[in-house]
């Protein structure tokens, strides 16, 4: 999960405020016995959504790689435009949950 965490706040730095540090991101964290919900919020650039994860990550040199170690790590991420900017939602399922919810 850090790693992910990691990827989205590096692309919102490269990405959304082209590489300036002095820019705000909102960083939320809200963890209950069923899940971790990680929301970042900033209001840079909205990203061009045909270019994330357009390619299979194989094809893609390391640093083209972010959207899908994402994916891959949560359970579930979600981007939406809000009033305060760009919204990133990122929710991974505790193995607590998991269990109790496949039996």
């Amino acid at each position: 999960m850090t790693l992910a965490v990691d990827e989205a706040l590096a692309n919102i730095i490269r990405h959304a405020y082209k590489g300036r540090y002095d820019k705000k991101i909102k960083f939320d964290c809200l963890v209950d016995e069923e899940q971790m919900v990680f929301t970042l919020l900033d209001q840079g650039e909205p990203p061009d959504m045909r270019n994330i994860c357009a390619e299979s990550a194989d094809e893609l040199a390391l640093s083209g790689r972010g959207t899908h170690l994402i994916k891959a790590i949560m359970d579930e991420v979600s981007y939406k435009r809000v009033s305060e900017g760009n919204q990133l939602t990122l929710i991974k399922r505790l193995p607590s949950f998991r269990t109790r919810a496949n039996s």
